[in-house]
């Protein structure tokens, strides 16, 4: 079975924001000392998607937010998040891109 994540696209202007978190995350909430993060689905959608489409999302946004181990890690590993940009939040991990163009 593959890797499916929660995703959600925002358009504003010329920005476009993608929302990705791991599937298994959706309903909780991270916390880490002063960090409480909700991780809902009218933020990170109701669509499921591949590792593979993720990527695709990714490199195509100017704006993501990124949580999960696992969304993370995909990230990562195709180049497109920067290992010094990611934070730990409880146990799960978090990511933002912002492309400058």
């Amino acid at each position: 079975m593959s890797e499916m994540f929660f995703h959600k696209v925002f358009r504003q202007g010329k920005d476009v924001l993608v929302a990705i978190a791991d599937e298994e995350l959706i309903g909780k909430i991270l916390r880490d000392d002063d960090i409480e993060m909700a991780i809902e689905k009218s933020f990170y959608g109701t669509e499921l998607v591949s590792s593979e489409k993720i990527i695709e999302l990714v490199k195509s946004c100017t704006i993501a937010n990124i949580v999960g181990e696992r969304a993370v890690k995909v990230l990562l590993e195709a180049g497109l998040v920067d290992k010094n940009g990611v934070m730990k939040i409880g146990d799960s991990f978090h990511a933002q891109i912002i492309k400058i163009i």
